[in-house]
């Protein structure tokens, strides 16, 4: 089933209001696996996440495949095949078995204090279920929040001593068990620990940059790609070009010079190798160079430097 058809088969399954549990999720800090607990809910909460359920993926939505540092329009959805993503198949299936997890009781230990995201699932079939995925924080818990929160009882106001939870209307991203689309990117990277893998590829990829063009200043290189969210997540789109194992320093020295770059170079052991510069203004040029950011028109003859871009193929010889 393509996934535009699997959209299609989660928005009538949604449509029609089938019952919703929540799974609460907590990531303490060095855990593997997170931590999943199911809510008890009652019917009044169950239909308001059945809209919100609903709400989530209505709408005609544009389908685009899912790429690092891609961001966005409203009304697109980057999707995902879990076949070729086994650590998020794995957590797509974990509160499929929801019955399996351990009910949240409000006295859970320290549970509430690594509080990640929550999840909304829905039992469609024997063989089928939806789960919605929404970051969070402990702030979903109103006493953890800056805010005091005070109820009516008896006559007066008073501060509430329950766990209160509050959940908002949006979610990140949702799954029918083969797909898993994605509504918003930075969430959906947090929920799903991109960042853990985005840092290893980032090594990798910095260790191939280094392989190709000497740069002097490299820990330097290392640390701001290492370290940035953004610039592994740029990284990333670099490490899945073709022509990166092929660009070399003749290439970049070429670029610099025919967009009148800033870029410095230092000769060290004999060797001329390119600086870094870590200076905010500067840092992003020598990834833009690697992303092929730097263009020329063709009918103009104006240089640009571009936010995005859709390959053409080369043109004929």
């Amino acid at each position: 089933m393509p996934a535009d058809e699997a959209l299609r088969h989660i928005q009538r399954d949604l449509a029609d209001n089938p019952a919703v549990n929540v799974v609460l999720a907590s990531r303490p800090y060095g855990q593997g696996e997170d931590d999943l607990r199911r809510l008890n809910i009652g019917q009044e909460l169950q239909q308001g996440f059945q809209r919100i359920a609903s709400r989530a993926v209505e709408g005609v939505l544009r389908l685009v495949e899912y790429a690092p540092g891609y961001k966005l329009d409203p009304d697109e959805v980057a999707w995902i095949d879990l076949g070729d993503a086994p650590n998020l198949a794995a957590v797509v299936q974990r509160v499929a078995r929801f019955q399996d997890l351990v009910i949240f009781q409000q006295n859970a230990d320290d549970f509430l204090d690594y509080l990640a995201y929550y999840v909304l699932f829905a039992r469609i079939g024997p063989r089928r279920a939806i789960t919605l995925f929404r970051k969070t924080s402990e702030k979903l818990e109103l006493g953890r929040s800056h805010k005091m929160g005070a109820i009516l009882r008896r006559g007066q106001y008073d501060q509430v001593q329950e766990t209160l939870f509050l959940f908002d209307e949006h979610i990140d991203s949702w799954s029918d068990g083969r797909y898993i689309f994605v509504r918003n990117i930075p969430n959906f990277e947090r929920i799903f620990r991109y960042y853990e893998a985005l840092q290893q590829r980032a090594e990798q990829t910095v260790d191939a940059v280094a392989q190709r063009i000497p740069i002097a200043n490299l820990d330097e290189f290392r640390t701001a790609c290492t370290t940035q969210p953004r610039f592994m997540t740029k990284l990333a789109v670099i490490a899945s070009k073709p022509y990166l194992a092929l660009i070399g320093m003749a290439d970049i020295q070429r670029a610099i010079r025919e967009h009148n770059l800033p870029v410095e170079f230092r000769r060290e052991d004999g060797e001329e190798k390119l600086v870094f510069e870590p200076d905010p203004a500067r840092r992003w040029i020598l990834l833009k160079l690697l992303d092929d950011d730097y263009l020329n028109s063709v009918m103009t003859r104006l240089r640009y430097e571009v936010n995005s871009k859709i390959a053409r193929g080369a043109p004929d010889a």
